[in-house]
């Protein structure tokens, strides 16, 4: 099995599931379970698809700055790679699903 403990992990709103740990994924119960120098723990540290800047981020959050970027990416001639933008306005949800939307963010974007 192989995968990233540390990515996005299970939504969970019920107090029953969050009682029984449903909210940990399978990756990071296997990584707790085994001690830190285990053989089967292996951290692929060297990133060759990520600007710098957003790894740098990640690594500094996440990884006890462990990653490395390798990659090559030209920069973008407006915006730094990792930019954070805020978008005023409120969630609406569509009468004809559970999914919401919020129109202003949509305007930010576009």
């Amino acid at each position: 099995l192989a995968g990233d403990h540390m990515q996005l992990e299970p939504e969970i709103v019920s107090t029953f599931a969050m009682e029984k740990r449903l909210n940990v994924s399978l990756l990071e119960r296997l990584y707790d379970h085994y001690p830190s120098d285990h053989p089967c723990k292996i951290l692929l540290c060297e990133n060759y698809r990520s600007h710098q800047g957003i790894v740098d981020f990640t690594s500094q959050l996440f990884y006890d700055q462990k990653l490395v970027s390798s990659g090559k990416q030209p920069p973008h001639p407006t915006w730094y790679p990792l930019t954070f933008f805020t978008a005023r306005g409120e969630d609406t949800q569509d009468p004809n699903s559970t999914s919401y939307y919020n129109n202003y963010e949509v305007a930010e974007i576009i």
